[in-house]
């Protein structure tokens, strides 16, 4: 397995810095790979086990490139304080917990941070997607659930009725 935390140049090349540029700071003519989350890691200079439970963390948060790296750069600045203050490295991977609670303790105040806008256009995107999907709304034409079920009755009325 390669290591995910070295950049063969150190300032990635102009693709890889390009591709995770944000298109604000390319229409300003600013070529920033501030979201290359790989590359921060590995100037870090975090050991790599905790190099990689960072990646690792900050994946699982199911964020966005913006937040996934901002929620790396978090992880990187808590490790270095805490090995900055003679934490070894096994004690700091500790602290962090597992990559699951700590992703999902991280998504929760990231998305507490977005606005109340961010916190809520998503929720709204995803309820109307479910009533316009498939089946979604009753003027759709769609098969519901007791039609994809097989039958015309619901789930219960078929173990409510009397058999023969």
């Amino acid at each position: 397995m390669t290591n995910d935390f070295t950049a063969p140049d150190p300032h990635g090349g102009l693709v890889r810095r390009l591709r995770f540029t944000p298109l604000r700071d390319l229409v300003r003519g600013r070529v920033t790979g501030s979201l290359d989350r790989t590359a921060m890691i590995a100037r870090s200079g975090l050991p790599e086990p905790l190099g990689t439970l960072v990646a690792s963390i900050a994946r699982r948060t199911w964020l966005g490139r913006r937040e996934r790296a901002e929620a790396a750069r978090e992880l990187v600045d808590r490790c270095r304080k805490a090995l900055d203050e003679g934490r070894t490295i096994e004690q700091v991977a500790e602290s962090l917990g597992t990559p699951a609670a700590a992703a999902r303790d991280l998504r929760r105040r990231l998305v507490a941070r977005r606005s109340w806008i961010g916190r809520n256009v998503p929720v709204a995107v995803r309820v109307a997607a479910r009533a316009s999907g498939p089946g979604g709304g009753p003027h759709q034409g769609g098969a519901g659930p007791a039609r994809r079920a097989g039958s015309r009755r619901s789930r219960s009325s078929r173990s409510s009725a009397p058999t023969s």
